[in-house]
């Protein structure tokens, strides 16, 4: 059965909330004292964290629990079948900080009005795992590009 999506959650995740800028996000991740950002918008989250680990001879282990999806934009991704960890992240900021500040910075982040979790912890090795070992897959390319083929 195929999926439907109303045209106004279309319009609201293309278009609406959450934007597309992380410019005051990532001020406010400096002023934290961020060691690490990284805009993830081709290849989405999953990418994103793949480039971070990679950048920063880490490896990244991610609680998938902990990922703040938003609800239109998985209604999207679920209509047309596309993976949301491959898919455009517009608007979203990776940024890595010391073990000891991450909750206050997610903290910080919630009082300025921006949504925020700790979603993966470094570790020595490579790539990036979830928290039962099962590898994060590196996607090709994001998914709307494949999807627009």
């Amino acid at each position: 059965m195929p999926s439907v999506v109303f045209p106004f959650v279309v319009q609201t995740a293309a278009l609406d909330s959450p934007g597309i800028s992380v410019v005051d996000a990532a001020l406010l991740a400096a002023d934290l004292g961020a060691t690490a950002m990284h805009d993830p918008t081709e290849g989405g989250l999953a990418a994103g964290l793949h480039e971070m680990a990679a950048a920063s001879k880490v490896r990244l282990r991610v609680d998938r629990d902990h990922v703040l999806w938003w609800e239109p934009a998985l209604d999207v991704c679920r209509a047309v079948g596309v993976d949301p960890w491959a898919t455009l992240a517009s608007g979203s900021l990776l940024a890595a900080f010391d073990a000891w500040v991450a909750d206050t910075a997610a903290n910080a982040f919630a009082q300025a009005g921006h949504r925020a979790a700790v979603i993966a912890v470094a570790e020595a090795g490579e790539g990036v795992l979830d928290n039962s070992g099962e590898p994060v897959a590196w996607p090709e390319r994001d998914e709307l590009s494949r999807l627009m083929e």
